[in-house]
């Protein structure tokens, strides 16, 4: 949105794909961008300017980066005769959708297509260390699923901190330490789970059984 003012000035940057852990790893992302991408687009557009009142103006990206269409990207709108007016969105494009969950020592990475939900297999899965080092990488079976084990053994002295998948040229990425689902509203007590043996659950067909009759018991 903007206000008294007519003419905006759009820059498209996009980000280069080994530049993402410097880039996340940054306060609140980093607005300084230059030297971690490349402006593939700027114009300046017309917008409708009412006195003293905000104007929403939209704009279709895909209008603006037709054959970079994936990819990382920072929007950014000046006021085109006073550049410091300024305000920007980082915008991801990518087809892959990522899930992750560690439990103890491992690492699980589901990747799924956002415009049909189907697995990914063959996806490129990469876990980086917050000083851009590659810890573990593997790739995505038939259920889009790859499993990472001795996840602290081989981190030992680095700190996991993103998790990347790439497939062709699409690319896509998962911070874990900022991007955790708070299990405030679940209920997550109960037995661990067995890392062997079984657990099972008795439970008999009715509650009141006459003297002498049989009981019947159901395993689950």
């Amino acid at each position: 949105a903007s206000m008294n003012c007519n003419r905006v000035q759009i820059e498209i940057e996009k980000v280069f794909a080994n530049n993402l852990i410097y880039l996340a790893s940054s306060q609140d992302w980093s607005e300084w961008t230059r030297n971690l991408g490349k402006i593939i687009h700027s114009e300046e557009i017309q917008t409708d300017s009412v006195l003293n009142e905000e104007v929403t103006t939209p704009i279709s990206l895909k209008d603006y980066l037709s054959d970079n269409r994936i990819g990382i990207f920072k929007v950014t709108a000046s006021k085109a005769d006073e550049r410091w007016r300024h305000a920007y969105q980082w915008v991801m494009m990518t087809d892959l959708g990522i899930m992750a969950k560690k439990t103890k020592d491992e690492l699980w990475v589901w990747v799924n297509s956002l415009s049909s939900l189907n697995p990914i297999a063959d996806a490129q899965i990469e876990v980086i260390s917050d000083n851009n080092q590659t810890l573990l990488s593997g790739t995505t079976d038939a259920d889009g699923l790859v499993k990472f084990e001795s996840l602290s053994e081989v981190s030992e002295g680095f700190a996991p901190f993103m998790v990347t998948v790439s497939k062709g040229n699409d690319l896509s990425f998962l911070e874990l330490n900022r991007r955790l689902l708070s299990t405030s509203d679940f209920n997550v007590n109960g037995a661990p789970y067995l890392d062997s043996g079984y657990d099972a659950f008795l439970y008999t067909d009715r509650g009141v059984y006459r003297p002498g009759e049989v009981v019947n018991l159901v395993s689950v």
